[in-house]
């Protein structure tokens, strides 16, 4: 902390002390970072009292909520696809089309044709 802010300079002992409270925020899901971030941004230009009164404080009054427990992702519906069928041969051209509904014998080009001729 002292390299980020010179007047953060604290002793091993009080190191010990804030460890417990820097373990909090690591087991909550904060990164190392966002740890330093909290503690060091935003100090006044003047600091009354000990710098590691200031830390634990910060530390515990800015604990973020615990981390959501992990989840599987949601199941997102997939929109159908194209209705495909089986590949049948035409009776009127003979090209191999897909059957979509049963009971089809002729393509969609043969069955337009047949329309107006029935008409």
């Amino acid at each position: 902390m002292r390299r980020r802010d010179p007047r953060l300079l604290i002793s091993e002992r009080e190191c010990r002390a804030l460890a417990p409270g820097i373990n909090a925020w690591l087991v909550r899901g904060a990164t190392e970072a966002e740890v330093i971030r909290a503690l060091s941004q935003g100090l006044p230009t003047v600091l009354r009292g000990r710098a590691a009164g200031i830390l634990a404080w910060r530390l515990r009054e800015h604990l973020p909520p615990p981390a959501p427990a992990p989840t599987s992702a949601p199941l997102v519906p997939v929109a159908p696809g194209p209705v495909r069928g089986k590949p049948y041969p035409c009776r009127g051209c003979h090209n191999v089309v897909l059957r979509p509904e049963s009971g089809l014998t002729h393509c969609q080009a043969c069955r337009e044709a047949r329309v107006p001729a029935a008409a």
